[in-house]
């Protein structure tokens, strides 16, 4: 075999082996979260909770009444208005929880639930160190204008035509320490 067809057969090999062992990675605005980042979202942050909040929350009437039927759980604090979104702050009545509470934000006085906040007990060790494991398993981060950080972990089906970017927010650090939130951003596919 002459050289020529020695180096035609080795590149037409090595052209098919990176046909078939290469693989496009998939944008990561699109990658699912990793299952242990769901185990820790679970776990420490109640995941599920916030999801059923948000498949609940077509309106903000519908949010107000699956919180009331949470009264045990949570108490109503305030609503404020920032611009075209109403916010509503709840706060946990579990002293022990690793969640302070949520910000609510909605699109308009009675629009969907557009974004969930839950805010992250920072004085508990625990809460403070799952959301360390969160931030380590990110798959990109952007810096805030505030100093801070956002951690984007992935994304969950919510329901046929809806999404949710979960992502974990820390604050810019003070003399008091960092303050985190675990958001949740619902987005139509």
């Amino acid at each position: 075999m002459s050289h020529f067809l020695r180096v035609i057969s080795v590149a037409a090999a090595c052209a098919i082996a990176m046909a078939v062992t290469h693989t496009q990675a998939a944008p990561v605005e699109t990658s699912p979260v990793p299952p242990a980042v769901q185990d820790t979202l679970r776990k420490d942050f109640g995941m599920e909770e916030v999801v059923a909040l948000l498949s609940a929350s077509a309106t903000r009437t519908s949010s107000k009444k699956y919180l009331e039927a949470q009264a045990t759980r949570f108490r109503f604090v305030e609503t404020k208005n920032q611009g075209p979104l109403a916010v509503d702050a709840y706060t946990a009545l579990d002293k022990k929880s690793h969640i302070f509470g949520y910000r609510l934000f909605y699109g308009g006085e009675n629009g969907p639930l557009l974004e969930a906040d839950t805010v992250v007990n920072r004085d508990d060790k625990e809460a403070v160190s799952a959301t360390a494991k969160l931030i380590g398993s990110a798959l990109d981060s952007v810096s805030t204008p505030d100093g801070g950080k956002t951690y984007f972990l992935g994304i969950q089906n919510l329901d046929t035509s809806r999404v949710v970017k979960i992502m974990v927010r820390a604050g810019a650090k003070s003399a008091e320490g960092t303050n985190y939130d675990i958001r949740y951003v619902v987005s139509k596919r």
